[in-house]
């Protein structure tokens, strides 16, 4: 169970309309409060909802959930790739090794091309690149998994394994319900990937979609944070 503590500072950002260049102020707490902690969880998990909710609500404290839509039943939206034709990138692999050009497009696109095993790599590569380590080495592991793709060393994925597992999860009903209990929901993305391995087409999806999941299910008032 992902757990945190935050200690918020006492910056306010402003609305940006159209056309209009963005302002930072200070400003003060609601209800003239100086501070203020946040409890929040992250992933969703069922335990969060059938452990942590009962002592949350016995000792009266709110929290924020970061949710991650693709796992929840009903949810539009779900893991994809948008981009050039698959096929066409893994056939590219064999002739151009990862390099910066192409390495955002190639770590997007290495969970989606139907193999079990091969989110891994996307995995393995975003912590390599995230964590400033040397992008050489982020580039070798994309290289890697895209030679055993060609190889045809991953087993295909089955349609249902193309599903999130949604059959121990929370539903959108229950999570309305705690809503109009006092607890605020956000964006934890819809597949919680390496956000700073996506290129930009794939990142606006994760981001925007997760959203109007909760838009549509949840209301305005819960997709203010991610």
């Amino acid at each position: 169970m992902k757990f945190g503590i935050v200690l918020l500072g006492m910056i306010a950002w402003s609305a940006i309309a159209t056309g209009q260049i963005g302002r930072t102020e200070i400003t003060k707490w609601q209800y003239g409060k100086s501070g203020a902690v946040s409890l929040t969880y992250d992933d969703g998990t069922i335990n969060q909802f059938r452990v942590a909710v009962p002592i949350m609500d016995a000792f009266g404290f709110p929290a924020t959930f970061f949710i991650i839509t693709g796992n929840i039943p009903g949810s539009q939206y779900h893991g994809t790739f948008i981009g050039r034709p698959l096929k066409t990138i893994i056939e590219e692999t064999a002739r151009i090794p990862t390099n910066k050009d192409n390495f955002f497009e190639r770590a997007s696109a290495i969970g989606f091309i139907g193999y079990q095993g091969t989110l891994e790599y996307h995995t393995r590569a975003g912590e390599l690149y995230d964590e400033g380590n040397d992008a050489e080495q982020a580039y070798r592991v994309l290289d890697e998994a895209y030679a055993k793709v060609r190889a045809g060393d991953f087993p295909r994925l089955k349609a249902h394994e193309n599903s999130p597992d949604t059959s121990k999860g929370i539903s959108w009903d229950e999570l309305l319900a705690l809503g109009q209990r006092g607890y605020e929901f956000a964006s934890h993305t819809v597949t919680h990937p390496r956000l700073a391995v996506l290129d930009d087409t794939n990142l606006m999806y994760e981001l925007e979609k997760s959203r109007q999941d909760i838009l549509d299910h949840l209301g305005f008032k819960h997709t203010f944070s991610v």
